[in-house]
């Protein structure tokens, strides 16, 4: 994806416009429709600022805490509704993404970041222990926490005697 720094071939279309066109090369391979690199690759951060009117504070923040570390700011919307705003940033190719939340998240701005592009990684959980072995179901039912009595919601020891019932014992007799 080119981003700040780049150089393009754009072409103009009907409307005039100069626009740049992938020209149908797959997504791996777009670097070859680039011709010159900046030195940069693009990150996608969505933010949502702490306070309701707050976006153009939070956006200026934003900027400025990525101009402070070499990282270009582009916005691509504020927020709406209740979607977050998101801003493409150019970041130089021996910064990662990792350094770079890190270090907006040091800032202290006046919003919430959320990674979009590239995807974070996970954090790795202990993947070198075995999985544990379910445990058979006696001792899984001996270690089960015993239910509490709950009274029923109809006492059905204290109900009238039917008449079948009423019957029986009467030829019992």
């Amino acid at each position: 994806m080119p981003t700040w720094g780049d150089t393009i071939v754009v072409s103009p279309v009907e409307d005039g416009l100069p626009t740049w066109d992938r020209d149908g090369v797959p997504w791996a391979q777009i670097g070859t429709r680039i011709v010159a690199d900046g030195g940069r690759w693009a990150m996608i951060v969505d933010y949502v600022p702490d306070g309701p009117a707050d976006d153009e504070v939070a956006h200026k923040a934003l900027s400025k805490a990525c101009e402070a570390h070499g990282i270009v700011c582009e916005g691509a919307w504020g927020p709406r509704d209740d979607d977050p705003g998101r801003v493409y940033l150019a970041v130089k190719n021996d910064v990662t993404a990792h350094a770079v939340m890190t270090t907006l998240e040091q800032a202290s701005l006046p919003c919430a970041l959320l990674q979009i592009h590239p995807e974070p990684k996970r954090e790795r959980v202990a993947a070198k222990k075995p999985a544990a072995k379910p445990e058979p179901k006696s001792e899984a039912k001996k270690r089960a926490p015993k239910k509490a009595a709950t009274k029923p919601a109809v006492d059905r020891t204290r109900r009238a005697p039917t008449k079948k019932a009423t019957a029986r014992k009467r030829t019992k007799s």
